[in-house]
């Protein structure tokens, strides 16, 4: 599971089928659950793509970007650092994330 640095966190889930889980406590439709989305991950060419994404909560929180993928910076066992372009392919919005136990 990986940690945003945002006010409210949002946390992935990759697991090994290559799924994925995001949560989000702002913006979940119960407070007895926060999972907002689910899908398939791959990385290819240097990029982590969120695809088949099933937004749980109607919340996209890759809308910003117009996109289902981020560069990838950095990637270890205990973080990992993914860039978003904005939608005028202007901006890398950074999010670093840190693995939680």
């Amino acid at each position: 599971m990986s940690e945003s640095t945002y006010e409210c966190n949002y946390y992935i889930v990759f697991n090994n089928d290559h799924t994925y889980e995001v949560y989000n406590d702002c913006y979940s439709l119960s407070i007895d659950n926060s999972l907002i989305e689910i899908g398939k991950y791959n990385l290819d060419d240097g990029k982590l793509y969120l695809n088949d994404r099933n937004l749980v909560a109607k919340f996209d929180f890759l809308d910003f970007t117009g996109r289902n993928y981020a560069e990838l910076l950095n990637i270890s066992s205990e973080k990992l650092e993914l860039c978003f372009l904005d939608k005028s392919d202007n901006n890398c919005i950074v999010e670093k994330y840190i693995k939680v136990k």
